[in-house]
């Protein structure tokens, strides 16, 4: 994904998000991400977010979606966007009553 990222125009990393800090680290290096972090709250909570790519097992997409968009911040999902048809509508209302956006990728 940082690599893909760094071919769109205005578009940079900023911040790296894993539950091994070891991990995030040497992303960050890789992407030229200045923050690391351990936990999605704490990086929400750091600001200055446009968008977060949710790279997470598929379980995990409904749950850290719908924080990201609480956030007032941007998704931008690996398929699937949840694991049923009701997650999904669940989310794209939460998108449409925040003024968020959800993008779903593979």
């Amino acid at each position: 994904h940082c690599k893909a990222l760094r071919s769109v125009p205005g578009a940079r990393v900023v911040a790296v998000c894993d539950q091994s800090r070891d991990r995030a680290a040497a992303l960050a290096r890789r992407c030229g991400a200045d923050r690391v972090h351990t936990s999605l709250d704490e990086m929400l909570a750091d600001g200055g977010l446009d968008t977060v790519h949710v790279l997470l097992p598929a379980a995990a997409h409904v749950a850290a979606t719908r924080t990201i968009l609480n956030h007032g911040v941007a998704a931008y999902v690996e398929k699937p966007l949840g694991i049923r048809a009701d997650e999904c509508r669940d989310l794209a209302a939460k998108a449409a009553a925040t003024g968020g956006r959800v993008a779903v990728s593979h």
